[in-house]
């Protein structure tokens, strides 16, 4: 834009009428530090000044349109900056009046450049009122002052945005609003100041990032719904960059920014899709994939490691779902990596220490929102056919989520019980576990997670190994193990027979054979024990107990 400005139409008038504007900036400034001439005059000439340029530019915009148009916008421009000098400077005139006059200067320069469709006008005029504080800098200057006059100025901007998708004129407001925000935030913030400072910058936040909805709504018909991408991301990014600078003093303060951000986007997505769903659909996509951000950024910020696993947790499954709802593989993908990074802080944040407070502790809930996460992806990937790297992922997803359930769960029951007790409540949790997991699977449709609660026989099998190989466990149905090992086969066999209509098919008389096989060797185990307590003398007992118990159960296998 810049250089098709220099470069096309008649140069030497755009050149001396940008010499004009700051010469006349500059002579105001030296004449003020040399106390040349009063201030009534000095105010009074350039007034005079720009109402006969903006006369000028108005009767010959008919006959020379360029020129006309370029003389309005350095007209007003030389009147934003006077009034800038006359009301913020020499106290000339009232605080309300000048800004009375200030708004009543950007309506009339909103309204000619909107009727004569010129965005030169527009841009020249924005460029002049943004420079007047430039050109004449004072130290003593009200920062009150300074932002109501911008805040003005930008209400302009908003304005003709509300009839014309001018880009150059919304990033001249957003670049000299936050670049003069910014450098009078370095050079003259005080943390006394702070409230008004945030009122300011949330208000021209708001402002700018109603200019990007505008911008796309008022696209041509072929392009509506396009988006200044400037803007829409410029705008959040520069602002939460001063935001943090600006609550660095407080605790979480940058947390809690993030929250609040991604909250306004979260909402204002919302509305977009409720509103325009099919002409900003990019826009809310945009806007969704900024709360993601913002959100995910405020929770390291302001939780610990492990309330920051389960948060990212669920916000991956939550991409996942709206990458499916949208049809965008990117966002499955961010779903689906944002869990292995919710997995890792929390792995990170294991301490030694584990409260002592069963279930609810951090530890074991934190575990269990990193599971549930993997399990509602492997849930919403279920029924993709068509993409096969997407029913891998499902599958890898339902297995890192059983993982975490299993692993925490285990790590719960024996950091609280026995060596005994634990192994009986391992089998009571598999148990559930695979009931659950087989009625989840019939009520969704979720054949992988129904193959993956046949995996129940496996485990009892490395059970019994395990308590064969410790020394503490006497006989598997000791204490309350004949209720555990009850319930555990009961569910195996409630498993096979639904597993009749499921994924066994052929396998079903070996898994019927396996189940069986484990059932006689454990019940040969506790009769080998009985019979040895009640003859301790002899081992005779013992191998009797195993032989009648197998032969018991042989016809089974003819």
């Amino acid at each position: 834009m810049a250089s098709a400005f220099f470069t096309t139409g008649n140069v030497v008038a755009k050149v001396g009428a940008i010499l004009l504007f700051f010469g006349v900036g500059f002579l105001m400034k030296y004449a003020a530090d040399r106390a040349y001439f009063p201030i009534e005059v000095r105010v009074a000439a350039v007034a005079m000044l720009g109402i006969a340029l903006l006369a000028g530019g108005v009767l010959l915009r008919r006959r020379q349109e360029a020129y006309g148009t370029l003389l309005q916008g350095v007209a007003f421009g030389l009147l934003f900056l006077n009034v800038f000098v006359a009301a913020n400077l020499y106290q000339m005139l009232p605080l309300v009046l000048g800004f009375a006059i200030m708004l009543g200067l950007v309506l009339i320069a909103g309204v000619l450049a909107v009727a004569q469709d010129s965005r030169v006008l527009a841009t020249l005029g924005s460029v002049g009122g943004f420079l007047a504080p430039v050109l004449t800098a004072s130290s003593d200057g009200s920062h009150l002052q300074l932002f109501t006059y911008y805040a003005l100025l930008n209400l302009g901007v908003l304005g003709i945005a509300w009839f014309k998708a001018w880009r150059e004129l919304n990033l001249v407001g957003f670049l000299f609003t936050f670049v003069m925000g910014a450098a009078w935030g370095i050079f003259a913030y005080r943390p006394e100041v702070y409230l008004s400072t945030q009122f300011f910058l949330g208000l021209f936040f708001v402002l700018y990032v109603a200019v990007a909805i505008l911008y796309a709504l008022r696209q041509p018909l072929r392009l509506r719904g396009y988006v200044d991408a400037s803007l829409v991301f410029g705008v959040p990014l520069a602002a939460f960059a001063l935001q943090a600078a600006l609550v660095s003093q407080f605790a979480h303060g940058v947390g809690t920014s993030a929250a609040v951000v991604a909250a306004f986007y979260f909402l204002l997505a919302a509305v977009l899709w409720r509103r325009w769903p099919t002409e900003l659909g990019l826009l809310f996509k945009c806007f969704t994939a900024l709360a993601i951000g913002f959100a995910s950024v405020a929770v390291p910020l302001a939780l610990d490691g492990r309330s920051t696993a389960a948060v990212w947790a669920l916000q991956g499954a939550a991409l996942v779902w709206l990458g499916l709802r949208q049809r965008e593989v990117l966002s499955r993908i961010a779903g689906l990596l944002l869990q292995v990074a919710a997995a890792t802080a929390f792995l990170l944040s294991i301490e030694q220490h584990v409260a002592d407070r069963a279930v609810f502790n951090a530890f074991f809930l934190g575990a269990l929102m990193v599971s549930l996460g993997g399990l509602l992806s492997s849930a919403l990937l279920r029924n993709r056919p068509k993409a096969h790297w997407e029913a891998a992922a499902c599958a890898v997803a339902l297995a890192w989520g059983l993982i975490w359930w299993f692993g925490a769960s285990l790590f719960e029951l024996h950091r609280l019980l026995s060596v005994q007790q634990g192994l009986n409540a391992s089998l009571l949790l598999f148990a559930g576990s695979a009931w659950l997991m087989s009625a989840v699977a019939r009520r969704l449709s979720w054949p992988q997670l129904g193959v993956a609660s046949l995996g129940l026989l496996p485990v009892l099998g490395f059970m019994a190994l395990v308590q064969w190989l410790l020394p503490a466990v006497v006989h598997p149905f000791a204490g309350w193990g004949v209720l555990a090992w009850g319930a555990a086969f009961a569910v195996q066999y409630r498993l096979l027979y639904l597993g009749q209509l499921g994924a066994l098919h052929a396998g079903l008389p070996v898994w019927h054979q396996l189940t069986l096989t484990l059932a006689a060797v454990l019940s040969a185990w506790s009769l080998a024990w009985v019979a040895s307590s009640w003859w301790p003398s002899g081992g005779e007992a013992a191998w009797l107990a195993w032989g009648l118990c197998l032969v018991f159960w042989s016809p089974a296998y003819c």
